[in-house]
């Protein structure tokens, strides 16, 4: 009998919880039409759609959503821009962005959302979708596959703990990836197998997470890329063939890590010079071998504690007779 009171009671509450605005996608709130226009008020609105805020190109709200069920947005056919921040949004059904064929940015930063599940972005024609600092802890494997004008995913100050490379399948465009200020402790094989391959655009940002691991085939499949920020982390060491795949690699951001030595052959692979290095505040680092360093154009080793400025010296003095124009900067 106890047993069964507990059930009920929980029942009840998670009824009571499930929807607070009972039929309403909220009950009270204000709305823009134009960046710098003035504000609409209005209640009790069971959706967004032309029908109520009109067919706009910009469309701010400012109301309490914990859900945002299926047709949540729905037949506002020039919809471009769409913002919905700091809006205690703390779910996101599949299908609650429907028939708006022209959006090209979803803001949804500062909310309380906790995953993305499969179906709630999937085939939109959005190019920008902006998620930071929510509550998120797991991401669906096929939550943002098929989105062929998909740029930027900001996922920046969330608690995402893990890398699956089964994302982004059909995602041709995708150029930015922000997962800064997460959980990620390690970056497994092939991670960025469906990132589009050649992609001299592509910034990958992971700065400031726990990541200790990175598989040695980690990059593999990337064979052009922009830039990759990985200080912040808790890397060690290297394994040499992290870049065996890739040609070309313009900024190779490793600051504030743990890192005692850098593989002479990490770059031996790229047909161009590594553009920038930066090895900042790696303070078990000691020294560099020159033939890692002569494939980077600018190698940066400032604010390392441990680090041999005899070693420093040779190494420019080898530029000099080798008539090369690498440049180190280091505090020595």
């Amino acid at each position: 009998m106890y047993s069964k009171l507990i059930c009920v009671a929980i029942y009840l509450f998670l009824l009571g919880t499930s929807d607070v605005n009972g039929d309403f996608l909220f009950k009270f709130g204000w709305y823009k039409t134009y960046p710098n226009g003035s504000r609409t008020e209005v209640s009790e609105i069971s959706s967004l759609d032309k029908a109520i805020i009109g067919d706009t190109k910009y469309l701010k709200l400012k109301a309490k959503i914990p859900v945002l069920f299926p047709g949540s947005v729905k037949n506002i056919e020039h919809l471009e821009i769409l913002k919905l921040v700091s809006c205690n949004v703390h779910t996101i059904l599949p299908q609650a962005f429907r028939d708006i064929p022209n959006i090209s940015m979803i803001a949804l930063n500062d909310n309380k959302i906790k995953g993305i599940k499969t179906g709630i972005f999937n085939n939109l024609n959005v190019s920008t979708i902006l998620l930071h600092r929510n509550k998120i802890q797991f991401i669906e494997s096929e939550a943002f596959d098929n989105m062929t004008r998909l740029i930027k995913l900001q996922l920046n100050s969330n608690f995402i703990s893990y890398w699956d490379n089964n994302w982004f399948k059909n995602t041709p465009q995708l150029s930015e990836l922000y997962f800064r200020r997460n959980a990620i402790r390690t970056i497994p094989s092939r991670a960025f197998k469906n990132v589009p391959a050649r992609n001299r655009k592509l910034k990958i940002y992971l700065s400031k997470n726990y990541i200790s691991s990175l598989e040695q085939d980690a990059f593999y499949g990337l064979k052009e890329c922009g830039q990759i920020w990985l200080d912040r982390n808790e890397i060690v060491d290297l394994n040499e063939r992290l870049l065996a795949d890739m040609e070309y690699l313009e900024v190779l951001i490793l600051a504030k890590n743990f890192l005692s030595s850098v593989p002479n052959k990490l770059c031996n692979h790229l047909k161009s010079d590594l553009i920038s290095l930066d090895l900042t505040n790696n303070n078990n680092l000691t020294c560099l071998d020159y033939e890692l360093v002569q494939k980077v154009k600018l190698t940066n080793v400032q604010k390392i504690r441990g680090l041999d400025c005899g070693c420093i010296k040779n190494l420019k003095n080898k530029f000099v007779n080798n008539s090369q124009n690498n440049e180190i900067n280091s505090d020595c």
